[in-house]
């Protein structure tokens, strides 16, 4: 179940931690999630390695293909 289904980003394959973690600090700032609500995801996300960070942010949000 994903914490914040109402929001999405979209991701290349090719991209790396730093765009995804900015990717969905930009879509909860722009959706008015707290700072707090950020930085727990952010602590959680960057906790493991790149593999975690797509596991955490997949819980928080929905993760779709970059449009071209």
């Amino acid at each position: 179940m994903v914490k914040y289904p109402h929001l999405t980003i979209h991701i290349e394959e090719t991209e790396n931690a730093f765009e995804i973690l900015g990717s969905v600090i930009d879509v909860m700032t722009a959706h008015g999630h707290s700072k707090a609500e950020i930085r727990t995801y952010v602590s959680e996300a960057t906790s493991g390695d790149y593999e975690h960070l797509l596991k955490v942010t997949r819980e928080y949000v929905n993760i779709e293909p970059k449009r071209t």
